[in-house]
């Protein structure tokens, strides 16, 4: 008890000596209040402009700056002077809470290549509930962090620009923490419009993507040389000049799984590109309605000894002007391919379900149906393995380049029944020759979706709950 009581009395201590730090009340400015805290400190801003460039140092880690009033109302201005706030080897009890963030950008005596809005140097603060819009640097417009790990929740970030990661910018940030952001129409000059990482193993979880630009690759997100989890996110709308309309991934592992990827466009490569041995897992997303416009791979691509697992996702109603309306597999990549339903999709020169050229995937489980310009098409130096495939109702061909393989190894070319077609519900009847009970012996379940006519199409997950953290 004594032990207890000790503990107990040194808590009301600490927690007498935090002091509320009030700006302008008891401080002229931000970074006055700032430099007189030290741990459990709140520095508390009232409402108004402040033209003001910040800093946080070791000395302040465990302060709390937040605002009375909220970001909309609580703004930072960095005048195009430099980065907005600049944060130092503090950890994750260090808060940024409830601020406009803007105008940081390029000072032509000190320029600020390295993030507009915020810098994390060898930082993990906890950066909350703000809008971080309109700066500009080169890497990283609204957030850069280098050799930290912050958390990076609810925040709206938008229309920042850079060369390199036009919304966030990440480089040895491993344990980064990206969840339940806005992240639109942000611009890179180079790759990355929303998300830039290299070296990094961020999870980016729960976000919306929307409207985001790249005039290289990763119109959303483009990874290097990184392992992110990618999840349960919107992709949406983004764009890329090159490939990946929304995500690029160049010699990445980790997991792109259980998002919304709808309306992407890109010159190469519509919706996700993985490339140069990647291994990232494709898993259980909805690939819609992607565009690529001069290239191949509407939906996914898979290229230069890509190992990729492409599992479980509906790619659905995509177009490229050349070859794999729905996904290309090329360049000696090794890919399996499992329980996907691929339909609707177009390739103008064809494969407008699936193309292979000079690789050597496995194909097991999958639906290809419905698709404009031919199912399957294999050129090259070329091998498919196919096992427990329903490919059929493919206009111009079901398969070209390559022996059918119905009836062998379980494959079967039969109407796979979908609950809904037009709806994009594709759900299967319960008589389907698809379903785990129908299926050829020893197949199970052959496509994403099991039975389910009548119920809303999904990803075997609650999108509700998802859109929930959307704002």
């Amino acid at each position: 008890m004594r032990f207890v009581a000790t503990g107990f009395l040194l808590l009301l201590a600490s927690s007498a000596s935090a002091t509320v730090r009030n700006v302008p009340a008891d401080y002229a400015t931000i970074q006055a209040a700032l430099n007189a805290s030290t741990s459990g400190d709140e520095v508390l801003v009232a409402a108004g402009t402040y033209n003001e460039l910040l800093s946080v140092n070791p000395g302040q880690d465990g302060v709390l700056l937040h605002s009375v009033s909220g970001a909309a109302a609580t703004i930072i201005d960095g005048g195009r002077l430099g980065v907005v706030l600049i944060v130092n080897s503090v950890g994750p009890t260090m808060v940024i809470e409830g601020f406009t963030l803007t105008n940081g950008g390029h000072n032509p005596v000190i320029p600020s290549d390295d993030g507009g809005g915020i810098r994390c140097n060898s930082a993990s603060p906890t950066i909350r509930n703000n809008i971080i819009r309109d700066n500009f640097g080169d890497e990283g417009g609204g957030i850069n962090v280098g050799l930290g790990s912050p958390v990076i929740r609810n925040n709206e970030i938008s229309g920042n620009s850079a060369q390199y990661g036009g919304g966030i910018f990440l480089r040895q940030a491993t344990g980064t923490d990206i969840e339940n952001n806005l992240v639109s129409r942000n611009t890179s000059s180079s790759d990355g419009g929303g998300i830039y990482l290299v070296l990094s193993h961020a999870t980016i979880a729960n976000n919306q993507f929307l409207q985001n630009n790249a005039s290289g690759d990763g119109g959303a997100i483009s990874g290097h040389d990184s392992s992110p989890l990618i999840k349960g996110n919107e992709l949406r709308g983004n764009t890329a000049v090159f490939t990946g309309g929304a995500v690029h991934h160049f010699r990445c592992g980790g997991s792109i799984e259980d998002n919304m990827i709808v309306s992407n466009s890109g010159g190469l490569t519509g919706a996700v590109y993985v490339t140069e041995t990647s291994s990232a897992s494709i898993l259980r997303n909805l690939v819609l309605d992607n565009e690529c416009l001069h290239g191949s791979g509407g939906g996914v691509y898979v290229d230069q000894g890509s190992t990729s697992r492409v599992e479980g996702n509906r790619i659905l109603r995509n177009h490229c002007v050349a070859w794999g309306g729905g996904l290309a597999i090329w360049a000696s990549s090794t890919p399996l391919v499992l329980s996907n339903t691929i339909a609707l999709n177009s390739g103008d020169l064809g494969g407008g379900g699936i193309l292979v050229r000079d690789a050597q995937p496995t194909i097991r489980r999958t639906i290809v149906s419905h698709s404009v310009n031919g199912g399957v098409l294999m050129e090259g130096a070329s091998s498919i393995v196919f096992e427990c495939d329903d490919v059929w109702g493919n206009a111009a061909y079901d398969f070209s380049g390559v022996p059918n393989p119905t009836g062998s190894a379980g494959n079967i070319s039969k109407d796979p029944l979908y609950c809904n077609l037009a709806a994009l519900n594709v759900h299967l009847d319960s008589t389907s020759p698809c379903t785990a009970l129908n299926s050829p012996s020893g197949c199970d379940l052959i496509g994403a979706l099991d039975v389910g006519c009548g119920a809303t199409p999904g990803v075997r997950q609650t999108w509700g709950k998802i859109k929930a953290g959307y704002r």
